[in-house]
């Protein structure tokens, strides 16, 4: 058999063996279930400014925020000992908060999908105006990394104004926290 042949097929056989390695040590998504849809991570502008992903079985995009001058069902007047936002597989609760500045607000983990909150635009997190040298993308208010259930992140706005954050992992999971004087 020509030497040529002989180099192209262990050739073959190397890249063969390469992509089985590769493809059986590539570590998957720490969330098991059979049911789990993979949506493009586009994003469109809702007319409040908000923005919504793709999610659910068919990939759609999530509804945008309904304007309502009656948030009372949503919103939460807190204070440094109650500034905490529930993170569950259905979002964030409440959606809205109103603290003073200079509070520090937990967001708590409840649910079995990883959280990573941060500032919007998704995915770049730069609407928060505060930058630190240890940010991970665009602002001080990101958490840089996804956790999972029972887990929490803190960040002290000193900001004033209405700054709307979503989750990383599922850019369709919004809300905003407004900091008032």
């Amino acid at each position: 058999m020509n030497p040529r042949y002989i180099a192209i097929i262990i050739g073959l056989l190397l890249l063969s063996a390469i992509g089985i390695f590769i493809s059986n040590n590539t570590s998957t998504d720490e969330i098991t279930n059979d049911n789990l849809t993979a949506c493009t991570q586009e994003a469109r502008q809702c007319p409040d400014g908000s923005f919504v992903g793709r999610s659910g079985p068919d990939c759609e995009f999530a509804s945008c925020p309904v304007a309502n001058e009656d948030t009372s069902s949503n919103t939460e007047t807190t204070n440094e000992t109650s500034n905490i936002i529930k993170y569950t597989n259905n979002g964030f609760e409440p959606k809205t908060i109103t603290i003073k500045k200079g509070d520090t607000v937990r967001f708590v983990n409840e649910g079995g999908l990883g959280m990573w909150v941060a500032s919007d635009i998704h995915p770049t997190h730069s609407i928060y105006p505060e930058k630190s040298d240890s940010d991970c993308l665009g602002s001080a208010f990101d958490q840089c990394s996804a956790s999972g259930k029972d887990t929490f992140y803190e960040f002290t706005f000193d900001e004033v104004g209405s700054w709307k954050f979503h989750n990383h992992v599922r850019a369709n999971h919004t809300g905003t926290i407004i900091v008032t004087e």
